[in-house]
């Protein structure tokens, strides 16, 4: 263990004294023993108790702080898990507006250096070969969200709805022209209960399929009887797609971020605790 320590310092960072006095001791522990992520029943004694797995990663509750949250890489998928935090670390940088705040990160370590450390500590690199990223971050500290996990997505919706205009505009229409029309009522109620409408609406308008093109297929299983009703919902839907910049701002983050669109769904998003307004993305994949 002394040796694998000496060559785990020859790319360690120290956490500063203001760090440790703010987050606290543990985190210099992890600091001078990075091992010591993989070891639940330390993190869960030191720093806080777990609050869920997933195929990556691991997050902790951080005691005494109801605003933060602790991820780490497991040790079966340690390097997607912390590339994975280091796009987070990037991305918050970057994109503000759309992900959880960085508070404290592990150093960052080149695909060498991580290599080196997994044949040392020997940790699973994941479904990638280490070095195929730049940068691998095994654990971070970031702001806690608040999931939309509610099962009918009553809170995606409305929080949706209230946060973007143009979607409320658009969905307005849909609901007005099925409803007059004697179109599918009962399908649409079901399919916005569960986010799947909207889920769909989405990932259709963020691969930015064109405004008219998107207007036909949201409109078809509800109004696809119904031609002269369909036809001005698609105009009128159209107009409110080719004015939406609240829109098209989150469509041109999808486009320059890593994110993919499999990310772009209900359980993978929530808000922040301060405001209640941001839409923030709890995870990403790791591709």
């Amino acid at each position: 263990m002394k040796l694998i320590m000496e060559n785990w310092r020859s790319y360690l960072k120290e956490v500063s004294k203001e760090e440790i006095a703010y987050f606290g001791q543990a985190f210099k522990q992890l600091s001078d023993d990075p091992s010591k992520i993989f070891n639940s029943e330390w993190i869960e004694e030191n720093i806080g108790p777990e609050l869920g797995s997933g195929a990556f990663r691991n997050t902790y509750a951080i005691k005494g702080r109801d605003d933060i949250v602790f991820k780490v890489a497991n040790q079966y998928n340690t390097g997607d898990a912390s590339y994975m935090n280091s796009e987070e670390k990037r991305l918050f940088n970057q994109y503000p507006e759309y992900f959880p705040k960085v508070y404290l990160t592990s150093p960052s370590y080149s695909g060498e250096e991580f290599e080196e450390m997994r044949k040392k500590l020997s940790f699973g690199a994941g479904f990638s070969k280490i070095g195929e990223q730049s940068s691998y971050v095994p654990w971070i500290i970031v702001e806690k969200v608040i999931p939309f996990n509610d099962d009918k997505y009553e809170e995606f919706n409305l929080f949706m709805m209230n946060k973007y205009n143009s979607l409320s505009k658009i969905y307005n229409v849909l609901w007005r022209s099925t409803l007059n029309s004697g179109g599918s009522v009962n399908l649409l109620v079901t399919e916005f209960q569960q986010g799947i409408h909207l889920q769909k609406f989405l990932r259709q308008y963020l691969r930015t399929v064109p405004n008219k093109e998107l207007a036909n297929n949201i409109t078809y299983v509800f109004l696809r009887e119904y031609a002269d009703a369909r036809k001005l919902a698609i105009d009128k839907i159209t107009e409110f797609l080719n004015g939406a910049s609240d829109l098209d701002r989150l469509r041109n983050f999808i486009k320059e971020s890593t994110l993919g669109i499999d990310d772009i769904r209900p359980d993978n998003l929530g808000t922040d605790l301060d405001t209640k307004s941001k839409l923030l993305f709890i995870d990403i994949n790791k591709n």
